[in-house]
């Protein structure tokens, strides 16, 4: 676990990188709890055209690499502003990859809070509108060598389920594993409203994208008509599955969450739910106070007491708190249940 000590002593190891115009902003990603080794992403301000700025940096991180290693610390590719964005519009994995396990290290215009809050809620990845652009180039090519066919179709109509499955688990809060995983990861997930068909539809088209790399010719075009309305279907299920989180009060999750929090509370502490401050402030002293949790996760759950105790007119203005979004209370609760395990 990263420690404030050994944070601070990163970020004074970075203080030039931050200093110099041309950056962004600098962040850890990838970041987990029982590892002291982190990815470091630095991002340019390209559109600044200051070349002098990122030759600084480049020397800079050249002159510290030894003692950035004894530090755990990896220095990812610089990335430009310019792209990013970009990258992250089209899906890239790799870009999507440093919005996880963020620890902000010198975020001034909040660029990376932005775009962490926004992967979460679903709003980065997977769109309907890219989901059937995906549908409308398989129809096109079905008209194509078979070869095309096999090859790129399946693997557009694969791509589509995969993106809408992506999602949905983004919207409730779940980073999105492997592709390979991804059936799994939504029955883990969703085992009380997805149907099971589609889970197993996404297993068969994993497997079909997979034999067809090894044995093109062994499918005809009714295969390939198969998977296409299969994930049809699979996108249609993965949108109604989002609208049935979209259709919950904001109200009702932010009491259920409160109610989850102070039962696994209590267990934590090991102390009755006698009185709900006593348990927020323990939360405090035990998890916060010790580094074991980040300051957003006492935030949210001082909200949730604060709220609880509102009244009706109160509780509208309190809403509009970030800690009180969906991204946060589902934050919470699994970083309640991790340290739960």
């Amino acid at each position: 676990m990263i420690d404030k000590k050994h944070l601070e002593e990163m970020k004074k190891l970075l203080l030039p990188v931050f200093k110099e115009s041309g950056v962004k902003t600098v962040w850890a990603s990838n970041y987990e709890e029982d590892s002291n080794a982190l990815k470091i992403n630095i991002m340019i301000d390209d559109t600044l055209h200051d070349d002098n700025s990122l030759k600084n940096v480049r020397n800079h991180l050249a002159t510290v690499s030894n003692k950035a290693s004894n530090l755990g610390i990896n220095f990812m590719p610089i990335r430009k502003l310019s792209k990013f964005l970009d990258l992250l519009k089209n899906g890239d994995q790799l870009a999507m990859s440093t919005l996880s396990g963020v620890i902000l290290l010198y975020d001034p215009s909040g660029y990376i809070r932005m775009l962490n809050s926004l992967m979460h809620k679903g709003k980065i990845y997977g769109s309907e509108e890219r989901a059937m652009k995906l549908f409308e180039k398989a129809k096109e090519k079905l008209f194509k060598a078979n070869s095309i066919v096999s090859n790129d179709i399946t693997r557009e109509a694969y791509l589509a389920m995969i993106e809408s499955a992506q999602s949905a688990l983004l919207y409730a809060g779940k980073h999105p594993g492997n592709p390979e995983t991804m059936a799994n990861d939504l029955a883990k997930n969703f085992s009380n409203i997805i149907n099971q068909t589609e889970v197993d539809n996404l297993k068969e088209a994993s497997a079909m994208v997979e034999r067809i790399k090894n044995e093109p010719k062994a499918f005809d075009s009714n295969d390939i008509d198969k998977l296409v309305n299969n994930s049809k279907k699979f996108t249609k299920h993965m949108q109604d599955t989002i609208a049935r989180f979209e259709g919950e009060s904001d109200d009702k999750l932010v009491d259920e969450t409160l109610r989850h929090s102070l039962k696994k509370c209590s267990e934590l502490l090991n102390i009755p739910i006698t009185s709900e401050s006593d348990i927020v402030n323990s939360f405090k002293k035990r998890f916060l106070d010790t580094g074991i949790v980040s300051q957003h996760h006492h935030r949210t759950l001082q909200n949730l007491y604060e709220y609880s105790r509102a009244e009706k007119k109160e509780r509208i203005a309190m809403m509009r708190s970030k800690f009180l979004d969906r991204s946060h209370l589902l934050s919470l609760r699994t970083a309640l249940e991790e340290l739960g395990n």
